[in-house]
């Protein structure tokens, strides 16, 4: 039976902006990235109508945005990939390959656009065995990124996401931590 703590968020490194791609790195935290459409009524009347006939709305704006927060505790990997996101650029240097210790150098794009990232999150169906609703959002550039710490607490992430596209097939990510 799915819980709801079952709910997860991964994201891809795409290597095309707004070409979804299975995740490999996965959170523990919220995720509400969801998809709003605004639509436009023709201006148009038709004296003959009670209702405004379907063929004059107009979709007008798509817009994918949302954050992925509450994350208490950053699993490894996990933080240099958000860190990846919102700076643009890191470099990575084994200090000890025995040990398996990695220096991770992050530093400002200085081209025009951050990396893009797939999304996806998932959301299980309670009550409906291990059913769940898989979002994948294409073309994720993260917007904003925010840490935060108190002595003796985990380390607080938040982040915040603006994205091209959702969609609700393809393929999806396994969970690994």
């Amino acid at each position: 039976m799915a819980l709801q703590s079952d709910f997860w968020v991964g994201l891809g490194r795409e290597a095309t902006w707004g070409t979804a791609v299975t995740p490999t790195t996965f959170l523990f935290g919220t995720g509400k990235i969801a998809l709003e459409v605004q639509t436009t009524d023709g201006k148009g009347y038709r004296p003959s109508t009670r209702a405004v006939d379907a063929a004059r709305h107009t979709v007008t704006r798509h817009k994918v945005s949302g954050d992925v927060s509450d994350m208490d505790a950053v699993i490894p990997g996990g933080l240099k990939v958000l860190l990846e996101a919102a700076f643009g650029v890191v470099a990575t240097d084994v200090v000890d390959a025995t040990k398996g210790i990695k220096q991770h150098l992050f530093g400002p794009l200085t081209g025009d656009c951050l990396p893009s990232f797939t999304i996806q999150q998932s959301t299980p169906r309670v009550g409906c065995g291990t059913a769940s609703d898989v979002a994948t959002f294409a073309g994720c550039q993260c917007t904003s990124l925010k840490l935060s710490g108190k002595s003796g607490e985990l380390l607080g992430v938040e982040t915040s996401w603006v994205g091209k596209s959702q969609s609700f097939v393809g393929s999806v990510g396994v969970p690994s931590y």
